[in-house]
């Protein structure tokens, strides 16, 4: 066994590593021989693959509320906007626990602000609620002129 031994620096000290250890590390395994490329060759596929699961499992969710057409419309109508915004939230929340403490509350406070919105919308039948105030009648002209 070779034993000429080379120095790597880890955490500020020092490493000894043989020659075999050397090979291993070195004979990287995938398509091309370069390692860049196989990292850029596997961060494609995982990026893909990512995308398409997504996709499907947001399709699948709003299959469940709207018809199959309407969620197909409501999953491609997404502005640059609401992509930017879902990206930058994403990062905040990957990057650090206060981050990810922040858009969760965020997303928590989003949630029980459209339940109690819903349930203000609701009414039961014959109880005055915000859809009467939205109502605009106007009365018929000619109801007026009979006595």
């Amino acid at each position: 066994m070779a034993t000429s031994k080379i120095k790597k620096a880890r955490k500020s000290r020092a490493v000894e590593v043989t020659d075999e250890q050397e090979g291993r590390v070195n004979a990287m395994t995938g398509p091309s021989t370069d390692p860049a490329t196989n990292l850029l060759i596997a961060d494609l596929v995982i990026r893909g693959i990512t995308r398409i699961t997504r996709k499907t499992m947001h399709k699948g969710i709003l299959r469940k509320s709207y018809s199959p057409q309407k969620a197909e419309q409501l999953s491609e109508a997404r502005s640059i906007v609401s992509t930017l915004a879902l990206y930058g939230m994403s990062r905040i929340a990957t990057k650090s626990v206060p981050g990810a403490l922040l858009v969760s509350g965020g997303l928590l406070a989003k949630t029980l602000y459209d339940r109690g919105k819903s349930k203000r919308l609701v009414k039961e039948p014959g109880e005055p609620g915000p859809a009467d105030a939205l109502v605009v009648t106007d009365p018929d002209p000619a109801e007026e002129k009979q006595p």
